[in-house]
């Protein structure tokens, strides 16, 4: 009960593995819909990368999330989606894109910022479009890879959090270590 009240919905406990939502596409604007063309049109293989910085870092205990998914976690994941992928299109989604400008530098990025607000949950949407992922220890990056029909690569934290460990990473997920 403590989890739920907590907001650990992704726990592997509360649902069956195949547990999916539905999305209504029709609430799709303009720009979404015209980038998710563009996506299945190119030649590269699709990966979202989620970046969560926001609420970690102006919560009460930042400590929780601290040092999981760190600079050396984005890099384990980028190596091994290079070295296993072929011709990757890293498609970032992030609540801070200019820190993802400022620190990332990647010659195949692309960095989707106008889904804001009420319109965040297009992002998700988007990711779960792609052929792989590069998850944050995040509910929306757990979420997105759950609903995506694609069967994707998934690239997830080996933990989730400072506090608790709870059951998150579904079977045939990759956990990249953040050391």
């Amino acid at each position: 009960y403590a989890l739920l009240q907590e907001g650990y919905w992704q726990d592997r406990k509360y649902f069956a593995n195949d547990f999916r939502f539905e999305y209504r596409c029709d609430g799709l604007n303009q720009r979404t819909k015209d980038f998710c063309k563009e996506l299945k049109s190119l030649s590269y293989t699709i990966v979202s990368v989620h970046i969560r910085r926001g609420d970690y870092l102006t919560c009460d205990c930042p400590q929780d999330f601290a040092g999981i998914c760190t600079p050396k976690y984005y890099e384990n994941a980028f190596q091994y989606i290079s070295s296993n992928i072929e011709k990757p299109l890293f498609v970032f989604f992030s609540d801070d894109s200019n820190f993802v400008r400022e620190e990332f530098h990647l010659p195949n990025m692309i960095v989707v910022d106008w889904n804001k607000g009420e319109d965040s949950w297009q992002d998700m949407y988007l990711m779960s479009q792609c052929k792989a992922m590069i998850l944050a220890n995040s509910t929306f990056s757990f979420w997105a890879a759950q609903n995506n029909k694609n069967k994707p690569v998934v690239l997830c934290p080996t933990k989730w959090n400072n506090l608790l460990n709870p059951q998150i990473t579904m079977p045939g997920w990759i956990e990249v270590p953040s050391v």
